[in-house]
């Protein structure tokens, strides 16, 4: 019966050194600290076909249905700031003529900068978005562009873009480059 109640209390024991620890996140912190939530205060959104999640600030619109070319838009709720999106199939790349037997997100933005002209490579940014920045005029307007790029397995490849005028670019890079962090692709 000793026996029994000692392996009972060891078992307890154990049971609550486990429960303890809950509140500690594995990342490198120790003791009662927890990890801060990146992510903390942005909203989910989710594209029409269900494909897709990102989160953003609140407030933000869904724009898809006024906006042609792309498979998805979301404005601020400004509207200074759009995230347009494409997606391209390995059948869509193969009638661009481009070979998909072997490729890899890094050949897909390779793709992406041969057919929009960008001179320079893809590279990746301190979350590890694969991103190409840019700028261009419109209506005597500059823009610039955090343009990056996600797989969503073998079947799917997205080419996203945040844009804004350029002279406030500077000043939201940063959030972009969280916000591409955050797309969860379904």
């Amino acid at each position: 019966m000793k026996k029994l109640l000692s392996l009972a209390l060891v078992c307890l024991l154990a049971l609550s050194l486990c429960a303890c620890g809950g509140d500690v996140k594995s990342s490198g912190v120790s003791g009662n600290q927890t990890q801060k939530d990146p992510y903390e205060g942005l909203s989910t959104y989710m594209t029409q076909a269900g494909d897709l999640s990102i989160r953003l600030p609140y407030g933000w619109k869904d724009m898809s249905n006024y906006v042609e070319g792309f498979d998805f838009c979301f404005s601020s709720e400004d509207e200074s700031v759009l995230l347009v999106g494409v997606k391209d199939t390995p059948d869509i790349i193969r009638q661009a003529g481009y070979d998909t037997s072997s490729l890899t997100l890094k050949g897909y933005g390779d793709i992406i900068a041969d057919l929009y002209g960008f001179d320079g490579n893809f590279q990746e940014d301190s979350y590890g978005n694969l991103y190409y920045e840019y700028s261009y005029y419109s209506d005597d307007v500059q823009y610039s562009a955090y343009n990056f790029i996600k797989n969503m397995g073998y079947d799917a490849y997205w080419c996203l873009n945040f844009l804004c005028e350029a002279s406030d670019y500077d000043s939201l890079v940063e959030d972009f480059r969280l916000w591409a962090s955050s797309i969860e692709l379904y």
